[in-house]
């Protein structure tokens, strides 16, 4: 014991800092599961509304040609903005576990 206080070395030091290490690496965890959770949500939720917009535009056939306008809008909002907004509030989500 004496040995290693002269070389400098501290095992509480070493300890705590592994212990700070492992808490940030389960924070990291829960934080990254929480937005890739959200992200999977958000496309799921943008797959659906997809898949809505195609049957009601197959069934009505006014909202066919209202479709064909917005085709790469929807597509932009539901399979882009979409998941991103459920990976932001999946983060958010995170972030409030670790309270």
């Amino acid at each position: 014991m004496a040995h290693e206080r002269t070389r400098g070395h501290d095992p509480a030091a070493h300890d705590a800092r592994d212990a700070r290490v492992k808490g940030d690496r389960v924070r990291l965890t829960i934080l990254l599961g929480s937005s890739v959770s959200g992200l999977v949500l958000g496309l799921f939720l943008g797959l659906g509304a997809l898949a809505l917009l195609a049957f009601i535009s197959t069934m009505i056939p006014a909202a066919s040609r209202w479709a064909e306008r917005l085709r790469a809008p929807a597509l932009v909002v539901m399979l882009v903005l979409l998941p991103l907004a459920g990976a932001l509030l999946g983060y958010l989500e995170g972030r409030a576990k670790l309270r």
